[in-house]
């Protein structure tokens, strides 16, 4: 832009929605055009309105348990108007070391059920009314899976019903998920190379489980 000679002053590049880089050049005493003087403008993100960011106070994570980049998962529900969690610690973010049912308490992840004294667990949540339902997937070869069912009485969660799915495939896989479909059958897949995709399937009270339904039998990657 044009200037009178002999001009001093600051330039501010300004454009809604944008930051620059730099903010601003101070001139003094311009007499002649000032080449290269450019900005770096960068769009500014706006998170979506109504949403906040809490930092909650952390629990010691569980290191890689297998040497091939196999970690634990955890899980977070709300019900009612509290937020839940599963996940495991070791003993310096628990009584003990295990994998809990937890409750968010302000900012805090308090301790409500221990589910396993395992901590190298692939863990899926179907909550359902007053119940929710945990898979309990060791992936380190041999696999296994069991099934928590835990009931929501009294403001909080009661001790966990534990029951076995599987108890010893060849293999080992990263990961494994659970659902229920609407006729109330609940079902639990699986994959890795040994043994493909398998899938194992259980009716109210989910107590018993099918032999495995074999969906994939070779070349399955476990992820």
């Amino acid at each position: 832009f044009m200037v009178l000679s002999g001009w001093s002053g600051t330039v501010t590049p300004s454009l809604m929605g944008y930051t620059f880089a730099p903010p601003s050049i101070a001139y003094s005493n311009v007499m002649s055009d000032q080449a290269d003087q450019d900005y770096v403008a960068t769009p500014v993100t706006t998170p979506p309105s109504g949403l906040t960011c809490t930092t909650l106070n952390p629990k010691p994570a569980v290191a890689e348990f297998d040497g091939s980049g196999h970690k634990p998962q955890s899980r977070v529900w709300q019900y009612d108007n509290t937020w839940w969690a599963v996940f495991s610690t070791n003993a310096s973010g628990a009584s003990s070391a295990g994998t809990w049912l937890w409750k968010l308490e302000d900012t805090t992840w308090m301790e409500v059920q221990k589910l396993s004294t395992s901590t190298n667990l692939k863990l899926d949540v179907k909550p359902l009314g007053d119940m929710v339902y945990i898979l309990l997937f060791n992936g380190s070869g041999p696999t296994s899976a069991q099934l928590a069912t835990v009931q929501f009485s009294g403001g909080t969660y009661q001790a966990p019903v534990i029951s076995d799915i599987f108890t010893s495939l060849s293999g080992s896989s990263e990961i494994a998920t659970l659902d229920i479909d609407s006729t109330g059958r609940m079902w639990v897949v699986m994959s890795n190379e040994a043994n493909g995709v398998k899938i194992f399937y259980s009716d109210s009270p989910y107590s018993t489980w099918s032999e495995p339904v074999t969906l994939a039998s070779t070349d399955v990657w476990d992820d």
